[in-house]
C-alpha cells in the first residue's frame, strides 16, 4: 500500500467510521419496523376477515330461525350479502359496511333498502356469496325450489382481497362453521365494480381453483383443494 494512501486513511477520524455504522443500523432498524408493520397490518386486515365471515354465520342463523323474510319458511338467505342487512326495510343483521363489500349484489332480485353508500372493500377485503355447492354427490345450486334466493339448510361464502398487496389469503365458509384459508397465486386477479345506489355490483374473481372461481362451488372437501383450517 502507498504511503500516501495510509497517510489518508490514517487522517480519517474514527468518529466517521462509528457515525457510518450508526447509520446502517439506523437504516436496518428502519427497515425491519416496516416490514413488521405491514405484516401487522396484514394480520389485522385477515383477522377482521375472518370475523365478518363468522358475523355472516351468525346473520344467517338469525335470519332462519326467526323467519325475516316473512316466507314461513325457515331458510337461509343465499342471494348474496347484501340482503343481511338490506333485505325489505332493512334488517341489519350485518354491519354497513360489509353489506357494501357485497361483490356481486342481486337489490334487483328482491325488495331492499338503498345502500348507504358507495360500495367498497371492508378493511381490504371483498365478499361473495357462493352460487352452489357440492355436498359429495355433485355442485346443486343453493336454492328452496322458490326463488333462488334461499336454502333450506346450506348457504355459503368467500372473502377476498382486493388485490395481494392487502393479503395474500382469502377464507371461505359455509353452513359448518367452518372457516378455511386459501393461499392465493401469483396468478389472483379480481375485478369488482362496486354497488351504487342505483346498480347491483358485480366482479369477475380468478383464484386459480375452478370451484373458487366467481364463487362457483362450495367444494365438497376445501381441504382437498389446498385449503386449510384458520386459527
Amino acid at each position: 500500500m502507498r504511503q500516501a494512501e495510509i497517510d489518508r486513511r490514517a487522517a480519517v477520524p474514527h468518529w466517521v467510521d462509528a457515525a457510518a455504522l450508526a447509520m446502517a443500523m439506523s437504516a436496518c432498524t428502519a427497515a425491519w419496523c416496516v416490514t413488521g408493520m405491514v405484516a401487522a397490518s396484514r394480520a389485522e386486515r385477515e383477522g377482521y376477515a375472518t370475523s365478518t365471515l363468522k358475523t355472516l354465520t351468525t346473520a344467517e342463523a338469525e335470519f332462519r330461525s326467526n323467519d325475516l323474510d316473512g316466507n314461513l319458511v325457515n331458510d337461509f338467505w343465499t342471494a348474496d350479502v347484501y340482503g343481511l342487512y338490506g333485505y325489505g326495510t332493512g334488517i341489519g343483521l350485518i354491519e354497513p359496511d360489509s353489506a357494501l363489500a357485497d361483490a356481486r349484489s342481486r337489490r334487483g332480485a328482491y325488495p331492499s333498502v338503498a345502500p348507504i353508500g358507495e360500495g367498497a372493500p371492508s378493511r381490504g377485503y371483498w365478499l361473495l356469496a357462493f352460487a352452489a355447492q357440492d355436498d359429495g354427490d355433485g355442485a346443486r345450486p343453493f336454492c328452496n325450489g322458490v326463488d333462488g334466493l334461499r336454502d333450506r339448510s346450506r348457504f355459503a361464502f368467500i372473502t377476498f382481497p382486493d388485490g395481494l398487496g392487502s393479503s395474500r389469503l382469502a377464507f371461505v365458509i359455509n353452513a359448518d362453521n367452518t372457516i378455511w384459508k386459501y393461499c392465493l397465486p401469483a396468478t389472483f386477479t379480481a375485478s369488482v365494480r362496486a354497488m351504487s345506489s342505483d346498480r347491483d355490483s358485480t366482479s369477475t374473481l380468478r383464484i386459480g381453483t375452478p370451484a373458487f372461481d366467481d364463487a362457483s362451488v362450495f367444494p365438497a372437501s376445501p381441504g382437498s383443494l389446498g385449503c386449510s383450517k384458520s386459527d
